[in-house]
């Protein structure tokens, strides 16, 4: 997914109307971000969704403390940090489902952090984590963001490994502001998958596929007699002739 960011606008519900809406449609792009300050709205991060080139959600986030990388003792460059390619685990705790602004933020950061979907995932390859906290409620509740890397260290008791997570940053406060929430008919349609026997290739009866021997078919004959079957006769298997056949034959030879 393509990612938008542009610098400053002024409100919330300006941007229904804003560049920020024509730059995604035009971009094609299904997030955006930017962030603007202001004596109202100061250290202001805007998150949001577009779905067939119309605002989907958004929040507004208030940024009270943050730390870069480089305010970290250890980070991603130094001896023991992650790799820049590696993948992220998203850890979300606290009371996420309880509220709906809260509900729908998490389905924001899901879509932001998260990559390609996948079925096993070896706890060797996990080496950063990315944790969102609910640190405190009502209606503009405080949220968390910390950057960690994991690395697998060897256990007093000699069993298992266990997982080490040193913060490396970014690190953020964030506190919600406003939530713009979407629409049910253009959520209903944004959520719309198709159905898995479209995706799905169409299963042909008696037809396999391989690696090796590619596409193969099998054909059901019936059983044959083979001492039924016509091939050609050759001269040399011919039976002899005896008697008056075999003089004739020799007769008109001479």
């Amino acid at each position: 997914m393509n990612l938008i960011l542009p610098v400053l606008f002024r409100s919330l519900w300006t941007l229904l109307s804003s560049p920020v809406r024509d730059g995604a449609c035009c971009s094609d792009a299904s997030l955006f971000a930017f962030g603007l300050h202001s004596k109202k709205r100061p250290h202001h991060l805007v998150l949001g969704r577009m779905f067939d080139s119309h605002l989907l959600d958004m929040a507004e986030l208030a940024v009270e403390n943050a730390k870069t990388m480089a305010e970290f003792a250890s980070g991603a460059g130094a001896v023991g940090g992650a790799a820049a390619e590696s993948k992220p685990v998203l850890l979300f705790h606290g009371e996420w489902e309880h509220s709906a602004s809260l509900s729908a933020l998490k389905s924001l950061l899901l879509d932001f952090f998260a990559n390609e979907r996948v079925e096993a995932l070896s706890p060797i390859g996990i080496q950063r984590a990315i944790a969102f906290t609910v640190e405190s409620g009502g209606e503009n509740p405080k949220i968390l963001m910390r950057h960690y890397a994991a690395t697998l260290k060897k256990s007093a008791e000699g069993t298992s490994p266990y997982v080490h997570m040193t913060e490396i940053g970014p690190s953020l406060d964030l506190r919600v502001r406003r939530t713009h929430q979407p629409a049910p008919d253009l959520l209903k349609e944004a959520m719309r998958q198709a159905p898995a026997s479209a995706s799905a290739p169409k299963k042909t009866k008696n037809v396999s596929h391989s690696r090796l021997h590619g596409k193969q078919g099998r054909l059901h004959v019936h059983k044959q007699d083979l001492s039924q079957m016509a091939t050609a006769k050759m001269k040399a298997f011919k039976k002899q002739k005896t008697g008056a056949g075999a003089a004739k034959q020799a007769a008109d030879g001479a």
